[in-house]
């Protein structure tokens, strides 16, 4: 009876009715009719769906898909996909092709990619460029990023430049009273 009525909710639109009998379906380990459930979701824009397509692609290790979905919507100018998608590819150890989504993203204007990238530059040591990324992060008006650039620059035993950069954050960052 329950899943009867859920698809009568599914049909009419009812996006509450849809997730309940995808979690039915998903529950009943029908893996494969939730999935279309989800899909069917994710086609008419509905991005709860595709966090929960994500998460049952997970589930039954379907990395490439879980790609494709994520590179769907970051094309469609999703930011949120964007980061998941360049997080999923750093995890995958696909670091050249995670630098270009930031890379892409910090093109596009996206702040918080402008950490993503220079952190991620820093990890892999490449520091010169980590630095270059900072002080472009900091000339676009991002007042916190000269505590990072601060940090690299002691890290690299740049003492003075980081004490400067310190006292730079320091005072971009003051309170008005």
């Amino acid at each position: 009876m329950t899943q009867q009525m859920w698809r009568h909710g599914v049909a009419a639109g009812d996006p509450l009715a849809q997730w309940r009998h995808a979690d039915l379906l998903e529950r009943q380990g029908r893996m494969a009719e939730a999935e279309q459930v989800w899909r069917d979701g994710v086609a008419a824009s509905d991005r709860f769906a595709r966090f929960r397509l994500v998460a049952l692609l997970e589930r039954l290790e379907r990395i490439d898909e879980i790609e494709a979905v994520w590179r769907e919507a970051a094309a469609a100018g999703d930011w949120f996909a964007r980061l998941q998608l360049a997080t999923l590819l750093q995890r995958l150890g696909r670091i050249d092709d995670a630098e270009q989504v930031w890379r892409e993203a910090v093109a596009a204007g996206d702040r918080r990619a402008r950490w993503r990238y220079a952190n991620l530059l820093e990890e892999q040591g490449r520091t010169d460029e980590a630095e270059r990324s900072w002080r472009d992060t900091v000339a676009a008006g991002d007042r916190f990023a000269r505590f990072r650039l601060a940090a690299l620059l002691d890290r690299l035993g740049r003492t003075d430049e980081a004490e400067q950069a310190q006292r730079d954050a320091g005072a971009s960052c003051a309170l008005p009273f």
